[in-house]
């Protein structure tokens, strides 16, 4: 629920696509240490609602909320929310 549903998270083949859907209770939620394939992902979702107003992969803004499956190691995804609700 946690993977799917408040962060987003879909795992295919060629990685990890992320779409928060976070409720107007929360300002800041973050989830550290998943791991998929050869990384280690530590996420950190700021706002509230379903649209991406800013996402960033290790301190890079990115206009897709996509983390290849091709990275090992540790990575930070950042992603700011533009606090409208659904």
């Amino acid at each position: 629920m946690v993977y799917h549903g408040l962060f987003g998270m879909r795992f295919d083949p060629s990685g990890v696509t992320l779409a928060p859907v976070v409720p107007a209770q929360f300002d800041q939620i973050t989830l550290d240490g998943v791991r998929y394939r050869g990384m280690t992902l530590n996420l950190s979702v700021t706002g509230h609602g379903v649209k991406i107003a800013k996402f960033s992969l290790d301190g890079v803004a990115a206009s897709t909320p996509f983390v290849a499956g091709t990275l090992t190691g540790t990575h930070t995804v950042d992603i700011v929310l533009d606090e409208c609700q659904p």
